[in-house]
């Protein structure tokens, strides 16, 4: 792997179809990406942040050379309402940022973990927030487009 995950979001249109280009998120588990609420210079959507609903995102590694397309779930958490948590409707094959969060193993149960607590994550999702830079500047790709080729490369002919 060469590049690191990007994920571009996008607005779902009328019709289901791919819309505007709304932001950018981090990629923290193969069905989960965390939403950036900075806005982003290509966004030609609503400056309002994204809070709830569907939308499409574009999983992109070794600088686009490889994309992956899902629709997803905007889901505000309840504790948290600054972090919004995509959930993908499949699991993405990109690397993921990693959420800096201690399991620490029962000083008297050998091999059993203690899981972390909802505040623990919630503070392991700002430290991403807070380490992400923002996403490369890539030429401009319409997701339909990227569809289009996908289904020519399936089904080539007239």
């Amino acid at each position: 792997m060469t590049g690191r995950t990007v994920v571009w979001v996008y607005a779902i249109g009328a019709g289901g179809a791919t819309g505007d280009h709304i932001g950018w998120a981090t990629l923290v588990e193969p069905g989960y990406a965390l939403m950036d609420p900075r806005p982003s210079p290509r966004s030609v959507g609503s400056s309002e942040p994204l809070r709830a609903g569907p939308v499409r995102v574009a999983v992109m590694m070794d600088g686009g050379a490889w994309v992956e397309l899902f629709d997803a779930t905007a889901h505000e958490l309840d504790e948290a309402p600054d972090l919004v948590l995509l959930e993908l409707a499949g699991a993405s094959f990109a690397p993921v940022e990693q959420v800096p969060v201690a399991v620490t193993e029962d000083d008297f149960q050998p091999g059993v973990f203690s899981e972390p607590s909802r505040g623990e994550i919630i503070a392991g999702l700002r430290t991403v927030l807070a380490d992400a830079a923002p996403p490369p500047e890539l030429p401009p790709v319409e997701v339909e487009g990227l569809i289009e080729r996908l289904r020519r490369l399936l089904h080539p002919g007239p």
